[in-house]
């Protein structure tokens, strides 16, 4: 069994060129986390937040959140992870693991082949922003954010302890005023800040219907029709310490969720008419890279890097 946790230390680019990456959305959401509640440092909900803390126990916080203005400061605790791939679908997937009932659902192969590795977490919250700076101090050397099909996540600050954010906004037209708002807040020079929004990593409406086209020509190799799809472009922000320092890296998945029937013959216009169209309809979920690893920050956006 790969050491899946060493390839993503010692080479991103290529366990990012081999694998599609599926991170979390919000915490409580995802159920690969288990029950991470959103508090304040008093412990106590935020208000507002009722419908993120359904099911939740006050004993089982593991982040504890400083509430100020409309941003949520979320202290930078590790957390035991590993990655679970799939080498049929080519798919890894970040398991967080923050009690022994949390990886009950893997098997005992899974369990026995996990390579742990501590990291720290950012998730999201509604209309919000939501804030961590990753200390020198801190024992992890891997940083995830929640997958973002339409938020922005922020980097700036000294490499040695970058002050990041994930942005989510009601209003797509707010994400501008929020971002210089977290570059007040930050308390940090700003001068290396940058901003991944969903203008940088959101298909446009030709990239989908260019992927959808794609898919339809697939079907129609194999005698099959198209009959409905929906797609979604996600983005997942990832970052790794090296000799102290901190490097953000993303990749872009598209999900492709389509119904298929196997196509009629030139006599199909009589088979409907005499009601014999019994064919079946099918459902086919895609998910896959469609860029593999693209290097963030603090070189900038676009490189890609050993």
């Amino acid at each position: 069994m790969p050491n899946y946790r060493r390839m993503f230390f010692d080479d991103p680019k290529a366990f990012f060129e081999s694998y599609s990456i599926n991170l979390p959305g919000n915490p409580e959401e995802a159920g690969k986390i288990g029950k991470m509640e959103l508090m304040q440092s008093t412990f106590k909900p935020i208000e507002g937040a009722k419908s993120h803390l359904m099911g939740t126990s006050h004993s089982k916080s593991f982040h504890k959140f400083k509430q100020a203005k409309s941003s949520v400061h979320v202290s930078a605790l590790a957390h035991n992870a590993a990655w679970q791939v799939d080498e049929a679908q080519k798919k890894a997937t970040l398991i967080v693991r923050t009690s022994a009932a949390s990886t009950n659902r893997l098997s005992d192969d899974d369990r026995a082949s996990m390579h742990w590795f501590l990291c720290l977490m950012l998730p999201w919250i509604q209309n919000g922003v939501a804030t961590m700076q990753l200390r020198k101090e801190s024992r992890a050397d891997a940083f995830f954010t929640g997958q973002m099909n339409g938020c922005s996540f922020v980097v700036t600050g000294d490499p040695r302890e970058p002050y990041v954010s994930h942005i989510n906004c009601d209003d797509a037209g707010e994400y501008e005023d929020k971002y210089q708002q977290v570059l007040k807040d930050s308390g940090v020079k700003t001068k290396n800040a940058l901003r991944l929004g969903r203008e940088d990593y959101k298909l446009d409406a030709g990239g989908i219907s260019r992927e959808e086209t794609a898919i339809e020509q697939q079907l129609a190799a194999r005698n099959r029709k198209l009959t409905g799809i929906v797609s979604d472009t996600l983005c997942f922000v990832m970052g790794r310490r090296v000799e102290g320092k901190w490097e953000f890296f993303y990749q872009r998945v598209i999900t492709q969720s389509y119904h298929h029937k196997a196509r009629l013959g030139r006599a199909g216009g009589l088979i409907k008419f005499v009601g014999r169209d019994n064919r079946q309809i099918d459902s086919t979920a895609v998910y896959r890279a469609i860029t593999p690893y693209t290097r963030l920050w603090p070189d900038g956006m676009g490189r890609l890097t050993t």
